[in-house]
């Protein structure tokens, strides 16, 4: 079915690009995603007003094999895939409408994986995400766009596409984009339940 190979292509071709940071928990994650990619995955579709942005993100992204080959995938994936954004009544508006997140792999996800979250987040121009924390370990590899970042108390610093941000279990963390949408891979490793996000 082109669904279900739409989803597995994209969690490998996803996995492939997260693993390129290099970082130790992209490596672990990566493994398992692509792992798990064997399975076939859940189906059920869901579409957020944030997947608009899509496109233009994945046209942003720097040009390299492996990039090409997760935009690819996750522009033939978006029918099929169910996307979600936070209804957190302690999160700003702007911010539940303007961001859009899709598990790939996970206790929620496509790919049901019981030890980790995978998947792809994006996020519109101008929104402000507030300081928050959980007791997961968390790894984002930006794939397109520039943010500021925040990590504990330090200043805000802006990070560029093919960067990572790393944020360890409870460390409080926030991130504001600026012009232009942003495109994440991000995973989850640890105490992966949720139960413990926190706005702070």
């Amino acid at each position: 079915m082109a669904n279900v190979q739409a989803i597995k292509a994209l969690t490998v071709a996803a996995a492939d690009l997260f693993e390129e940071t290099g970082h130790a928990m992209a490596s672990s994650i990566s493994d398992t995603a692509r792992a798990a990619a064997g399975i076939d995955p859940a189906i059920g579709t869901r579409r957020a007003a944030a997947c608009d942005l899509v496109a233009g993100a994945v046209a942003a992204m720097p040009r390299h094999a492996k990039a090409d080959a997760f935009g690819v995938a996750l522009e033939a994936a978006i029918p099929h895939l169910a996307w979600f954004n936070s209804t957190n009544p302690d999160l700003p508006e702007r911010y539940r409408s303007g961001h859009a997140f899709v598990e790939l792999a996970g206790v929620n996800g496509h790919i049901s994986v019981p030890d980790i979250r995978f998947g792809v987040f994006l996020i519109a121009p101008k929104v402000f995400y507030p300081p928050h924390s959980h007791a997961a370990e968390e790894l984002f590899y930006i794939a397109s766009g520039r943010a500021e970042w925040q990590q504990d108390s330090a200043p805000y610093e802006v990070r560029a596409p093919g960067t990572t941000v790393h944020n360890v279990p409870w460390r409080p963390h926030a991130m504001r984009t600026g012009a232009e949408p942003l495109l994440l891979l991000w995973g989850w490793r640890g105490d992966v339940d949720g139960r413990s996000y926190r706005i702070l």
